[in-house]
């Protein structure tokens, strides 16, 4: 009787960063609207997972963490991953201009214990779109080992996977598919009965990452 192999496993940590004020991280006992960015790409995320895409025997183990609500630790993430075996994706999701900073103060800190990192959101986008040169700030991200992602991710999220699997980077550029929603809210964290919104407008800029 042969033994049973256990499955590979690849932990995918989805966080949406906060930002600062004061240089206070802004936080709530509970968020006004879930984060439907991160709602989508936890959806998005439990389709790669439920399709295989990194293999029979790969099981991707999905967290996901909203810092409007919840106290992101970049060191207790960098332990969960390596419990899992230490093959891992932080994903810095949705990130806005306001909010870099604070995305690149965890992602430093990851970086250092050793985690992948990538960082999307409208402030990626929007300066691979509409800016001729790469800002400083996309730069030091670069150069600290930090993965680009600009655009949106369905159809494309496996592409990230895979290389962060194989343990490759790069800028992921843009597809402008048009994103298929699927909701995702822990609802302990969120105001009950409170709707949510997900609209596009218009833009005076030509790019077409702008959304609310």
């Amino acid at each position: 009787m042969t033994a049973q192999r256990s499955p590979k496993r690849f932990s995918l940590v989805l966080t949406k960063p906060s930002h600062y004020d004061d240089g206070y991280v802004i936080q709530w006992l509970r968020s006004g609207l879930p984060s439907n960015t991160l709602a989508v790409l936890n959806g998005l995320a439990l389709d790669c997972h439920q399709r295989r895409v990194l293999g029979d025997d790969v099981v991707i183990d999905i967290s996901a963490f909203d810092e409007t609500n919840t106290r992101v630790k970049p060191e207790r993430i960098a332990r969960q991953i390596a419990r899992g075996g230490g093959r891992g994706l932080v994903a810095l999701v949705g990130v806005q201009t306001n909010q870099f900073p604070r995305a690149m103060d965890i992602a430093r800190r990851l970086r250092r214990a050793g985690v992948q990192v990538s960082i999307g959101g409208f402030h990626v986008s929007g300066c691979l779109a509409m800016l001729p040169d790469l800002p400083p700030e996309l730069r030091e991200a670069m150069d600290l080992g930090v993965s680009l992602f600009a655009g949106e991710a369905e159809g494309r999220l496996e592409i990230v996977l895979r290389d962060a699997w194989n343990g490759t980077r790069r800028i992921s550029r843009v597809s402008w598919a048009r994103l298929k929603a699927v909701i995702f809210t822990k609802k302990r964290f969120t105001i009950p009965r409170c709707p949510l919104l997900s609209r596009r407008y218009g833009c005076a800029f030509s790019t077409r990452s702008t959304s609310l």
